[in-house]
């Protein structure tokens, strides 16, 4: 899944022109002047956000560069931001991800009327429907008088299908970084 701009780029070029803070997720750009060394920090908001970051006239996103440098090799498929900021580049927010763990990791859609992924009201059967999607199949848990048991139901899905990359989880390592 590698992009061609990024089989250009290898770590050791990349580590001559940027340098990463894993701990903050900020780069670093080094510019050689005659007597001192100029450092800038790296890169532009992207799309609203996310960071990339020019290498030799080719842009790169962040957090697949912050990968690059960690483990010198390029990630294949994707790279997740556990809390889902794009901006926040900190080596313990990103994983590796395949397409659909990636999916299982984001946010709340706009238009949600309950504010809970896989939860909608029936109307024609007056009860609460909870439904999650697995491997690009829908999977039906059930319809509910009550909208708490029906978001119980998603949320005990969530757990069982999505394990690490489910969203409650995602937030519970937030509240409690270590």
């Amino acid at each position: 899944m590698l992009e061609d701009k990024e089989q250009l780029l290898t770590y050791e070029a990349a580590s001559e022109f940027i340098r990463y803070c894993p701990n903050t997720g900020v780069f670093y750009r080094f510019k050689r002047l005659k007597r001192r060394t100029e450092i800038k920090i790296a890169g532009t908001v992207y799309k609203e956000n996310y960071i990339e970051i020019t290498i030799k006239g080719r842009r790169y996103r962040a957090h697949r560069l912050a990968f690059l440098l960690m483990t010198k090799s390029w990630p294949k498929g994707y790279v997740d931001h556990i809390d889902r900021n794009g901006k926040n580049n900190r080596w313990c927010n990103l994983r590796q991800a395949t397409p659909s763990e990636n999916m299982m990791n984001r946010s709340i859609q706009k238009n949600s009327a309950t504010g809970v992924p896989g939860v909608c009201w029936m109307r024609k059967n007056k009860r609460w429907r909870a439904y999650i999607k697995v491997n690009r199949e829908y999977i039906h848990l059930g319809l509910h008088r009550n909208i708490d048991d029906a978001i119980n139901a998603r949320h005990e899905a969530e757990e069982k299908y999505f394990g690490e990359f489910s969203p409650r989880y995602t937030h519970a390592i937030n509240q409690n970084p270590t």
